[in-house]
């Protein structure tokens, strides 16, 4: 849903993926399971997983912002 709102704001969708493997590497790469099923969010890998998957979906929101921007 982030990624949708960020698109549809005319934030470029891949920098999402860019912020979250940053943010991996910052934390020394922490972010595996550990209490990941009590979270309502996924865990860093996970997160950029998703995050990559969902970018394709959401670039016809994204471009449609930048032309009304």
């Amino acid at each position: 849903m982030g990624l949708e709102l960020a698109a549809r704001g005319a934030y470029e969708p891949q920098a999402g993926v860019t912020l979250w493997q940053k943010m991996g590497k910052a934390s020394g790469g922490s972010g595996g399971p550990g209490l990941n099923f009590l979270s309502t969010h996924p865990s860093g890998p996970e997160r950029i997983e998703a995050l990559q998957a969902n970018v394709p979906k959401v670039m016809d929101l994204y471009n449609q912002a930048k032309q009304g921007s």
